[in-house]
């Protein structure tokens, strides 16, 4: 990793540390589960280093489950050779996660050669982390049952889950689930995906909360890449828990699953059609066309003339094309009203999503004709002539 490439906060580790650090930020292993891996609150453990410069402590914020887990990690920059102090967070040690950090490959053949080795100790640790809160989560029988149902599926194998402490100790813990959502993002649109850099992460958090998991709330966790693919987090709506849908993670995932991908490839079925019916228009009405969108296909602007009368027609196709109508607007070249050219959106024009796109293009052309003289009269009426 480049210094160009380092966050800023790296910047204040102390040299002989950083290559560690860096590795850890690299790390894939450590950079999943929605999210990506942070640095906070570098500081020196010297006070010759009140500037905050040449920091040999830090605490590492590692994605996990949707949200984040906080490790201190505490090196001595008298000693680097020495392996650091690992110092959980007090929420961990609420749910009696300690582990004899003796026992860990990593930390018993500590090698301040290998860079490797301060991300190497974490993915250790992160393993211990998963398996420590599934023996939690083993103890109460439905929650168990919820999660040795799910792993049951080969999708779903990757699942992990997260108890958080109760406030009321007498209860059982929060627990949510994380359940990594396979789905082929590949033929999703070039131009959906050109500003948006990272990771192509999909998965679907369920919580269950005290007592006795009496209240379920699903949500969908989207990586901004394929938020921005799938047209924003409202354009997926959840189901809700129970009832029809499922009241069983074994049920109502897989209906979320096939959800999610019902939804890119209807993305990809509704650009192609775009995409085929701009090619029509393009063949039907050749070098009247002035305009078109070149990377979604959604808007289309050509000239159209009968009898002496020339107006400008506009076709803007949807998200939804072609199960929803696109809009038509007319415009003359001829009047303007109120300083613009005098336009018509017309709403009831023939169409219907079973006709290929050169049945669109011809019933159109047949439309334009019949509805011409009437837009001709409607803009003489409203407009003035330019």
């Amino acid at each position: 990793m480049s210094s160009r490439n380092t966050p800023v906060t790296c910047r204040r580790i102390h040299p002989a540390l950083l290559p560690f650090v860096e590795q850890c930020l690299s790390n894939d292993n450590l950079n999943t589960q929605g999210g990506v891996l942070e640095i906070i609150r570098p500081r020196a453990s010297s006070l010759d280093f009140e500037n905050g410069e040449d920091c040999d402590r830090f605490t590492l914020g590692i994605p996990y489950c949707g949200t984040q887990i906080e490790w201190e990690v505490i090196f001595d920059r008298n000693h680097p050779a020495l392996p650091p102090d690992i110092i959980v967070s007090s929420e961990d040690e609420r749910m009696a996660f300690n582990p004899d950090i003796d026992q860990l490959l990593s930390f018993s053949s500590w090698n301040i050669k290998n860079h490797k080795c301060l991300s190497t100790l974490m993915e250790e640790l992160l393993l211990e982390y998963k398996h420590h809160h599934r023996t939690v989560l083993s103890q109460f029988e439905r929650l168990d049952f919820e999660l040795t149902t799910l792993l049951q599926k080969e999708e779903y194998s990757q699942t992990n889950v997260h108890c958080l402490p109760s406030s009321d100790k007498s209860l059982e813990p929060m627990v949510r689930f994380y359940i990594p959502l396979a789905v082929d993002f590949s033929a999703i649109p070039a131009y959906l995906t050109k500003d948006n850099p990272g990771p192509d992460t999909a998965a679907l958090l369920v919580t269950f909360y005290p007592p006795n998991a009496s209240r379920v709330l699903p949500s969908l966790f989207l990586s901004p890449r394929v938020e921005r693919m799938l047209g924003g987090s409202r354009s997926l709506r959840l189901p809700p828990w129970g009832g029809g849908n499922g009241s069983h993670l074994m049920d109502y995932v897989p209906a979320i699953h096939k959800l999610l991908a019902e939804k890119v490839e209807a993305i990809v079925q509704s650009y192609i059609s775009r995409k085929e019916c701009v090619a029509a228009f393009l063949s039907v009405y050749g070098c009247s066309v002035l305009e078109y969108d070149t990377e979604g296909f959604k808007r289309l602007a050509f000239l159209f003339e009968h009898q002496g009368f020339t107006f400008i027609t506009i076709l803007e196709l949807s998200d939804e094309f072609p199960q929803e109508q696109p809009i038509l607007t007319l415009l003359s070249i001829y009047h303007r009203l109120q300083g613009k050219p005098c336009q018509s959106v017309v709403n009831d024009y023939p169409y219907s999503p079973r006709w290929d796109s050169n049945q669109m293009a011809e019933r159109l052309r047949g439309y334009l004709i019949q509805v011409a003289p009437q837009f001709r009269e409607l803009s003489k009426n409203q407009g003035e002539c330019l």
